[in-house]
């Protein structure tokens, strides 16, 4: 008696067996496949990083960072808003300063928009 078995084929209407070299390659394809995945990750991330460095140039502790606007393309931006935390002042008539400021940013390169005063009522 013979108890060798022949290996499995890849699904079960073919005859074509798995190879090293086709799994090799389909592995390739998905490790590309996630490689593209995480690099499209990281530009967003890095933008957002980019942001709260722009608010610091200018005067800004940033407390809160959100995206207000966002555009697609080859050509896409982003509008942040961050908000400031800003020191605390006894002179009730002092002049409002900016709260908050709008940056934009085209990948990794971002600059300040303008300074948002909000308004209490």
């Amino acid at each position: 008696m013979d108890f060798y078995a022949p290996p499995r084929p890849l699904c079960a209407n073919s005859n074509v067996p798995l190879t090293p070299d086709t799994y090799y390659n389909v592995m390739r394809i998905i490790v590309f496949f996630l490689l593209c995945l995480l690099l499209g990750a990281a530009d967003a991330h890095a933008a957002l990083s980019d942001a709260r460095e722009v608010a610091r140039l200018n005067n800004c502790t940033p407390k809160k960072v959100e995206a207000v606007q966002q555009t697609l393309g080859a050509t896409g931006n982003t509008l942040y808003r961050v908000e400031c935390t800003l020191p605390k002042s006894k002179d009730d008539s002092a002049a409002k300063t900016a709260d908050a400021v709008l940056i934009q940013c085209d990948g990794s390169i971002c600059g300040l928009l303008r300074p948002l005063v909000s308004e209490n009522k």
